[in-house]
């Protein structure tokens, strides 16, 4: 067989679209380079150079005003379709506010966006899977993305119903432009029925609501959460209505409301679930842990939530750790082990049973639970490492320090190497 060799291609600010595409006569415009044939591409052409499997487009430095970037063509596994920034250069990909998303990747498969700003797309700066086919093995990693602009149910990534195998690794995540204060939908990620995807080693920040997952269906693969930073949100940490996702040594804090919620979506109650999501590992600061499940929807069921750590919540509703049970009866089935949960408010942390918003106190199930103040490296300084001596050093079900293991949280920190969902709670960190 004859098999074409993957090329190089480039674009500058300084380019043209009549160049053919080099080093030294690059391309003016990035959809030029990736998208041809169809009157959904943002420039008519029939560019015959367009990205093929294993082809690499290399963006040199500069601003490049432009939105609703396509790709026509797929990679293959064994060799992606790149677009990446040349190597010490800025490139800045500004949707500058159009009337769609920065990137539009649909109906394609194994398509790598490396090392690139991306920023103010309308509703998102990377939609991925939303309206023509499955779009799967997409990689977003080593980006600054920024500034989406806010509309209902957005993001600056977006993940829906048609993607699946997509891997969110390495970037900052920050900010929105004209979020409400109510904070709404708006998000650093949302995941739309929608999966397995990866999202390891992001900061993301200002972006209403962390991660958001929504509406999972019962097809939906298994999903991993991990070494993420989350912070300064005026919503939640994250909301996970999904089955199968493993959140584990993840820090967050400073969000207005809780830092995880497990939550039933009362949409369509007989096709969506959330069950046996597994919390492993993570440091929470200033906020809580909510199963939430309703009169209308059951989820929230078999959940594990095992050697986090959870401090200095305020909430009287949640105090830590809560259940809303289903009507007035706690069938989660949870199991709640060797966490680290204590505020200086509370005497006790409770689980609450009964129906929406109506307390009673139960004692903290489960063994090797620690209600005692930990220490830390440096509190105000946000190195949330337990100092020696601490309560939580080497508590947790594995021996590790209960909570995170800091020095594999956010961009560029040491990776923990298995990816593959756990089987069993216990045993999963590497510390």
């Amino acid at each position: 067989a004859n098999f074409a060799k993957a090329a190089d291609y480039y674009v500058a600010v300084n380019g043209s679209d009549s160049n053919p595409g080099t080093i030294s006569q690059p391309w003016r415009n990035i959809s030029y380079a990736t998208c041809a044939g169809s009157y959904l591409c943002p420039i008519q052409t029939t560019n015959a150079n367009k990205l093929k499997a294993g082809d690499t487009l290399y963006i040199r430095g500069g601003t490049y005003n432009e939105f609703r970037i396509r790709f026509t063509n797929s990679g293959n596994s064994g060799a992606l379709i790149t677009v990446k920034n040349y190597s010490g250069e800025t490139a800045v990909v500004d949707g500058d506010g159009g009337t769609f998303a920065t990137f539009d990747i649909d109906n394609v498969s194994y398509i790598l966006i490396d090392g690139l700003t991306i920023k103010r797309g309308l509703g998102s700066n990377i939609l991925i899977g939303y309206n023509y086919g499955l779009t799967s093995y997409i990689t977003i990693q080593n980006c600054d993305i920024k500034e989406y602009y806010y509309s209902d149910n957005s993001a600056n990534i977006y993940l829906n119903s048609l993607s699946d195998n997509v891997m969110i690794k390495n970037n900052t995540i920050h900010d929105g432009l004209n979020i409400p204060s109510t904070h709404n939908n708006g998000a650093g990620i949302i995941i739309f029925n929608a999966g397995p995807v990866n999202i390891s080693n992001n900061e993301i920040y200002a972006t209403g609501h962390g991660i958001y997952y929504k509406h999972s269906t019962a097809i939906d693969g298994p999903t991993i959460i991990e070494n993420n930073l989350i912070y300064n949100q005026t919503g939640k940490g994250m909301t996970i209505s999904s089955h199968d996702v493993t959140i584990r040594n993840n820090v967050v804090y400073n969000v207005s409301n809780a830092a995880i919620v497990i939550w039933e979506s009362s949409a369509v109650c007989t096709s969506l679930v959330s069950d046996h999501d597994q919390i492993i590992h993570n440091t929470f600061l200033d906020s809580e842990i909510l199963l939430n499940r309703d009169n209308l929807c059951v989820g929230a069921v078999d959940t594990v939530v095992k050697d986090n750590l959870i401090y200095n919540f305020t909430g009287n509703e949640m105090r830590g750790f809560a259940v809303y049970p289903n009507y007035s009866t706690d069938s989660s089935n949870t199991t709640f082990d060797h966490n680290l949960i204590y505020s200086s408010l509370f005497s006790s942390p409770i689980r609450v049973l009964g129906s929406y918003y109506t307390t009673a106190t139960a004692p903290l199930t489960g063994t090797g639970n620690i209600q005692s103040a930990p220490t830390f490296i440096d509190y105000n300084g946000n190195n949330f490492t337990l100092a020696s001596g601490s309560a939580g050093k080497n508590a947790a079900s594995d021996g590790a320090d209960i909570g995170a293991n800091v020095s594999f949280v956010g961009i560029n920190a040491g990776q923990i190497t298995d990816t593959t969902p756990p089987s069993a709670p216990a045993g999963l960190m590497v510390q």
